[in-house]
C-alpha cells in the first residue's frame, strides 16, 4: 500500500489490532523494554501484512521512535510497575526519523497487582513535565488531562516546540516559574532545572527520598566515608535538590532499643531502625520500582523480579556488616508493627 493511504484512521486501527492480539499473550513473561519493543515490531508487521500494509519498519537501536509504519512513528514503553508514568526521549530528539507526521506512546504497563494492559496515545498529549539525568528528557504519563500536557503550560503546540531550540525554550520556562529561594543549575551549559535546597523540600517529599536511597543505594547501611556519594547525585538529578543536611535522615542520633520479640531486644544503629520503621513503605517500592534500575543501582543482575526484597536484605547486611539474615529479621519485624 503506497504510504499516501495510511491515513491516521487507518494507523490507528493498525495500533488497535497490534494491541488487541498483543493483550492475548503472556505479557506476564516480557521482563525488559527491549523485549516489548521486539514483540510489538514482531506484531505490527504481523498486522501490516494482513493488511496490505507495506511501508513500515524498525528505525535503528537509538533512533527515536522505535517504529514506523508510513508517516506515523511509535515509541514503545514498558513498565513492570501499576503506573502509566515514565521517562520519554531526550527533548532535543536529535535522532528522531524525519518525514513522521504524528508519534504515539504504545506503552504496556505490566502490573504487580492486576492483569498487565497496552495502551496508546499521541506523544505530545502524554508529556507532563522534563526530567534531567544525563540530559533533560521528557517525563510521560498516559492518563494526562487533555489541557496538563507541558506544551499546553509552555504555550505552544509539540510542533513548534520541536522546531525552535529546545533547551532554550525549556530555561525560558523553568525561569519564569521560579519560586522564592529557587535558583537555576546549568547542566553542560545546555539544561536549566530548577535547583532548591534540600531543607527547603516538604516533609512527605524527604520521606520518599529516604526510602528510595535505601532501596537504590544500600552503601548508606555502612561506615563508608563515601558512602552519600551516589545519594547526593540522586537527589540533584531526581529531585533538584541540593544541600548535606539530608544525611540527617539516615544516621541523625545515636542506637537504638529494637524488640524482635518478648524475649529479645536488641540495639541497633539509627539507619538500622529506619529499616525497622519504614520497612512497609520500602516493600511498597521494591515491588513497583523498574527491575532494570535496580540492577543498575545495585551493580548486579537480577534474573527474577521476585528475588529483590531478598537481594535488598542480603545488600544490606553485607554493607552493615551484619550477620547473614540479621537485616532480614529487623525488616519483617517493621511489617509485622
Amino acid at each position: 500500500m503506497p504510504e499516501q493511504e495510511i491515513s491516521e484512521k487507518i494507523f490507528l486501527e493498525t495500533l488497535e489490532e497490534t494491541r488487541r492480539r498483543l493483550l492475548k499473550t503472556d505479557l506476564k513473561n516480557i521482563k525488559s523494554g527491549e523485549e516489548f519493543e521486539s514483540l510489538t515490531y514482531d506484531t505490527i508487521s504481523a498486522v501490516c501484512k494482513d493488511r496490505g500494509i507495506t511501508n513500515f519498519g524498525r528505525t535503528s537501536k537509538h533512533s527515536f521512535p522505535d517504529i514506523f509504519v508510513g508517516p506515523f512513528g511509535i515509541e514503545a514503553k514498558f513498565t513492570e510497575g501499576d503506573k502509566w508514568i515514565t521517562t520519554g526521549n531526550s527533548i532535543t530528539e536529535a535522532t528522531r526519523k524525519s518525514g513522521l507526521k504524528k508519534i504515539y506512546v504504545f506503552f504496556c504497563k505490566q502490573g504487580k497487582n492486576g492483569v498487565p494492559d497496552i495502551r496508546f496515545r499521541p506523544y505530545d498529549e502524554c508529556v507532563f513535565d522534563i526530567a534531567v539525568t544525563h540530559s533533560p528528557r521528557y517525563k510521560l504519563n498516559l492518563e494526562l488531562g487533555e489541557n496538563d500536557n507541558i506544551f499546553k503550560k509552555m504555550g505552544m503546540d509539540y510542533d513548534t516546540f520541536c522546531k525552535n531550540s529546545p533547551i532554550k525554550v525549556v530555561k525560558d520556562y523553568y525561569r519564569k516559574n521560579l519560586k522564592k529561594g529557587e535558583e537555576l543549575w546549568w547542566l553542560d551549559n545546555e539544561t536549566a532545572p530548577i535547583i532548591r535546597n534540600f531543607s527547603a523540600l516538604d516533609i512527605d517529599t524527604k520521606k520518599r527520598f529516604q526510602i528510595e536511597v535505601m532501596v537504590l543505594y544500600p552503601e548508606v547501611f555502612s561506615n563508608s566515608r563515601i558512602k552519600y556519594r551516589r545519594p547526593a547525585l540522586y537527589i540533584l538529578t531526581k529531585y533538584q535538590a541540593q544541600g548535606s543536611s539530608f544525611r540527617d535522615l539516615f544516621t541523625s542520633g545515636g542506637r537504638m532499643p529494637l524488640t524482635l520479640s518478648k524475649e529479645k531486644t536488641i540495639r541497633i544503629s539509627k539507619i538500622l531502625y529506619h529499616l525497622h520503621n519504614n520497612a512497609k513503605a520500602i516493600k511498597k517500592i521494591l515491588t513497583e520500582i523498574d527491575v532494570d534500575e535496580l540492577a543498575s543501582a545495585w551493580g548486579i543482575k537480577i534474573s527474577d523480579s521476585k528475588d529483590v526484597e531478598k537481594i535488598f536484605l542480603s545488600l544490606v547486611d553485607k554493607h552493615g556488616g551484619l550477620a547473614a539474615g540479621t537485616a532480614s529479621l529487623i525488616y519483617e519485624a517493621g511489617l509485622r508493627a
